[in-house]
């Protein structure tokens, strides 16, 4: 098999293949936008997939279908194309048109999530939506509002479909809101208007782990939903198998454990929430939170706990892994085992410790500029690109990685 490039119409049709000089997709990501990068040689038939639009700004007219080997298939969204020609080192004239963007994941980025996503944006008004069930249904149910029926017209994706509904994932609640500026001082006014269809899908995530796709079928873009598989018994990074190339472990210190918070609650409008050695005075760092315009128990609660996991000392575990055959990016095979995004996996760390997390991004790179043609499969296990300026609502997230970073620490500990 071949890794395959085929440009993609406006359509969802599969274009005739392209000569490539290097591919990028850095990276597919769980339930996040990723990003890539694509070389061409700057072809008549290259050429044909760029244009100028109103403002004299050149634009690719299309995207672009990758097949990595027959395992694994990606649509990508091109954004931009910047076409250059250089004289190589042999004397030769070499013009490429390097074409990049992101996969079609941004769409649902671009997309807010409405209160009511039959009405246009100037007819919505101030007030709350709740939406309970599964949490595949009601991820569906969103997007399907909001990009495959959504009211204004504008806002609909040609061709985009939403699959089946299989109701599954666990019990979960996703509210929307929309603070009245209006109100009474004292009243809530949380508004939710500025949170995307992929910001609603991780804070579903959040409450019963799923993942979402987009893929290529029937001549359209299909967006579903998956459940992560444990595989920590058939996907072990090591040493021994060249698979985990190094490995290491760092902390931080907490940048807020002491949460001093006013809100708007009839009772106990201050309070102090703690973090880890808040009760050190060497260690103690405090924090003012403002929710003087919040009253819902539920959400100052929730404000408390994010903040506190915020704040919370970081440890995280950097591990440099890659695939090897029997362990791959992509579908299994006879005497292969494949992994995706999103699926727990383990590393060998040392003696049989053994530190387990989720595929959390893989970055796939084809180079044929490099003598010989070379192929890359680098895959990221755990949140270990999150650094401190992760959002709020990512905030628990983190601190459960660091949590079971620590765990491995202590293991370590013990074994020297």
């Amino acid at each position: 098999m071949a890794v395959t490039v085929e440009p993609l119409t406006t359509g969802w049709a599969k274009l005739k293949p392209l000569p490539w000089v290097k591919l990028d997709i850095n990276a597919v990501r769980y339930n996040q936008v990723g990003a890539f990068s694509l070389t061409l040689p700057a072809t008549d038939v290259t050429w044909d997939l760029v244009d100028f639009d109103v403002d004299g700004v050149l634009k690719p007219k299309t995207g672009f279908f990758v097949d990595w080997n027959g395992i694994f298939e990606i649509p990508l969204k091109a954004e931009q194309a910047n076409p250059s020609k250089v004289i190589n080192d042999a004397g030769e004239v070499v013009e490429t048109i390097v074409f990049s963007g992101a996969d079609f994941l941004s769409l649902l980025a671009d997309r807010l999530v409405f209160r009511n996503a039959a009405l246009a944006w100037t007819a919505q008004t101030p007030g709350t939506t709740t939406v309970t069930g599964k949490a595949e249904t009601v991820i569906k149910q969103l997007v399907t509002a909001n990009v495959v029926t959504a009211g204004d017209t504008a806002r609909r994706v040609p061709g985009f479909s939403v699959a089946a509904d299989l109701a599954r994932g666990g019990d979960v609640t996703y509210t929307i809101s929309i603070g009245d500026p209006a109100a009474e001082p004292g009243t809530d006014k949380t508004t939710t208007a500025g949170e995307s269809l992929m910001d609603m899908i991780r804070s579903v995530a959040r409450q019963s782990d799923i993942g979402v796709s987009l893929t290529l079928v029937d001549g359209g873009l299909e967006f579903d939903c998956f459940l992560p598989r444990d595989l920590t018994e058939k996907v072990v990074f090591s040493e021994r198998l060249g698979s985990l190339r190094s490995w290491a472990i760092t902390d931080a210190t907490p940048t807020a454990n002491a949460i001093l918070m006013q809100s708007a609650a009839t009772t106990g409008a201050f309070t102090e929430t703690h973090g880890a050695a808040a009760t050190d005075p060497w260690r103690r760092v405090e924090h003012f939170s403002d929710q003087s315009s919040t009253t819902e128990a539920a959400q100052i609660t929730q404000v408390q706990l994010d903040e506190v996991a915020r704040g919370a000392a970081q440890t995280r575990v950097a591990l440099a892994a890659l695939d090897i055959p029997k362990a791959r990016f992509g579908r299994d095979a006879t005497g292969v085992q494949g992994y995706g995004i999103g699926d727990q996996v383990a590393a060998d760390i040392r003696d049989g410790i053994t530190y387990t997390d989720k595929v959390t991004a893989v970055q796939l790179t084809a180079d044929a500029t490099l003598a010989p043609y070379t192929e890359t499969v680098v895959p990221t296990i755990g949140d270990n690109d999150a650094g401190g300026d992760a959002p709020a609502d990512d905030a628990t997230a983190v601190a459960q990685l660091s949590a079971r970073v620590r765990q491995l620490e202590q293991a370590l500990r013990s074994r020297s």
